[in-house]
């Protein structure tokens, strides 16, 4: 609430100027050593792979680490949504956006395009123009529509380290843009 917020202004400030209040501090932590071990994994399939993570996978992982480590209690500890928030508050983790990578500059595109265009135009202009529709006449004309259709990973956000580059790895380049299209012949 705003008010709690007007109250607390002081103890903002002084924790600003003593350095007391930290980004990824939070209540004590059960198992340590474990989310040490999930936070490396975390930074290899995330900087190093560049593979999508969501809270269900931090869950899942961390369970099988607690399997795998059997420490006192386990048993009973619940990876929760909350256990999830306070280990990416802990850990600096936020939910961000794919950067976008471009592999080929669009100065080494360009001299294809307008080739591209040119041939197209030739084309156009060698084919003969119907009297009543132009120079399409209804033999050739077509409807056609486009659905977008990704074929590469399920999304474009995932949990990130903060300050790292959020890239995520995709099996070939622009598999994200492509797109089905229909051609309906009637």
């Amino acid at each position: 609430m705003v008010t709690r917020w007007y109250e607390k202004t002081q103890t903002f400030q002084d924790a600003k100027t003593t350095k007391q209040l930290k980004i990824g501090t939070g209540r004590r932590v059960t198992y340590d050593l474990e989310e040490q071990m999930l936070f490396d994994a975390v930074f290899v399939r995330r900087q190093l792979l560049g593979l999508w993570i969501d809270r269900y996978w931090l869950q899942d992982e961390f369970y099988e680490i607690l399997t795998m480590t059997q420490p006192e209690g386990w048993k009973d500890f619940k990876c929760s949504n909350g256990w999830v928030s306070g280990f990416c508050r802990r850990y600096c983790i936020t939910q961000q956006a794919r950067s976008n990578k471009k592999d080929v500059p669009a100065a080494v595109k360009e001299p294809l395009i307008r080739s591209f265009h040119r041939q197209m135009l030739e084309l156009q202009r060698s084919v003969r123009s119907d009297p009543l529709y132009g120079r399409f006449s209804p033999l050739r004309m077509f409807h056609a529509d486009q659905s977008p259709c990704e074929w590469a990973m399920p999304g474009k956000r995932t949990l990130n380290i903060q300050g790292t580059p959020c890239w995520m790895w995709q099996p070939s380049t622009g598999l994200d843009k492509r797109f089905i299209t229909f051609h309906l012949c009637i």
